[in-house]
């Protein structure tokens, strides 16, 4: 049985972009936080894309809006849906649309997306 709200350990960027300096930190999040989306997902793995480096450097375009969690990618397991198409355990992946730009991204233990991103 999954806890109705969980909590996930999240990278985020500490700093605005454009900035000198962009720090990293992991910090812990009730999953109330997560954006709205239709399954929620336990991220086993996310990678390091050309655009998660862009928004730790600071380039503009890539984060538009603190705090944010990067990664464009992410495979796991539904913990929760509410979708007809996708129940908990199931095993999916969830790479494009938005995710890890203005949505919150992979590099997070939990994520919740749309069901038409997975």
């Amino acid at each position: 049985m999954v806890e109705q709200n969980p909590s996930t350990e999240s990278t985020t960027p500490q700093s605005k972009p454009n900035q000198s300096t962009t720090r990293a930190s992991v910090v812990t999040l009730a999953s109330d936080r997560l954006p709205k989306g239709d399954v929620t997902i336990q991220v086993a793995y996310s990678s390091l894309n050309y655009k998660d480096a862009l928004a730790y450097q600071g380039h503009r375009g890539v984060v538009k809006k603190l705090p944010h969690i990067p990664g464009i990618d992410a495979a796991g397991t539904v913990i929760n849906s509410s979708s007809q198409n996708y129940r908990s355990g199931d095993q999916v992946l969830v790479t494009g649309y938005d995710l890890g730009q203005g949505h919150w991204g992979g590099w997070s233990g939990l994520i919740r997306v749309p069901a038409e991103w997975i």
